[in-house]
């Protein structure tokens, strides 16, 4: 049996106004290597690697763009070590100057990455841009559908990769299987091969999520309305009478 060997894809992980190279895997999570941890937190990469391996912290291989299989670490392993870290106050050696709430807050969001399970979009077909653009989520219904429509700071509208498919109940593995055979069909439809990265603020945490324009969505839905999904067939007729944007803009005007 051929063991399953998760790819994973060059991202940045953001924090107030900073951020480092992260990998993150089809089903979104986040992990570093060996290197990037030594980095982030300061150390020397023997350091790092002994402390994991002492604590029997968590790690996972992954296959980076290069093909290379790496042992690489999760966000709360690098977490707990940053928390060893703080607790002997080996931060003040760190070439960052943070405050203790703010190593805390850091601490936090390491130890409690995003909540959301987001994949990446076919790297067969598509282009992920790394650098994240700040997003807030609009609430609209298509007939009866409901849908989740990101407005980015450059005014532009745009629909998650999950969410898109979702509200046709449709699994979102269908944009992130990643085959080539996917990828051809991908190229009949002519989507769009750029995929802008949101960056949403839920209540507790922030979310970064892989998107598609509108037009994009409208040439997707009709590929599974011609397929015989009744959702999608809805939803192309209800923008037939009025658009998602000129919906996402009535609801964020009245609020």
């Amino acid at each position: 049996m051929t063991l399953y060997m998760p790819k994973a894809t060059a991202a940045l992980l953001h924090w107030s106004n900073l951020c480092w190279s992260v990998y993150i895997t089809a089903d979104g999570m986040k992990v570093m290597s060996l290197r990037q941890a030594a980095i982030f937190l300061g150390q020397k990469q023997k350091d790092v690697a002994s402390f994991v391996f002492r604590n029997r912290l968590e790690t996972i291989q992954v296959k980076i763009p290069n093909g290379i299989v790496i042992e690489a670490y999760t966000l709360p392993t690098i977490g707990k070590y940053l928390n060893y870290l703080l607790d002997r106050n080996l931060s003040e050696q760190h070439r960052l100057t943070l405050t203790q709430e703010e190593w805390l807050d850091l601490l936090s969001t390491l130890l409690h990455p995003e909540k959301e399970v987001i994949g990446q979009p076919n790297i067969y077909y598509f282009k992920c841009e790394c650098m994240p653009v700040n997003a807030f989520a609009i609430n609209i219904k298509l007939d009866k559908i409901n849908l989740e429509v990101l407005l980015t700071s450059n005014k532009e509208y745009r629909i998650g990769c999950s969410e898109g498919l979702k509200c046709i109940k449709t699994s979102p593995t269908w944009l992130t299987d990643d085959s080539e055979k996917k990828a051809k069909i991908l190229s009949k439809l002519k989507i769009s091969r750029e995929v802008t990265q949101c960056r949403v603020e839920a209540s507790k945490y922030a979310k970064q999520i892989p998107s598609l324009n509108c037009s994009d969505w409208l040439t997707i839905w009709e590929y599974f309305a011609n397929n015989g999904n009744k959702l999608a067939i809805a939803a192309l007729k209800a923008c037939a009478l009025e658009s998602i944007a000129s919906r996402a803009k009535r609801l964020s005007l009245n609020e």
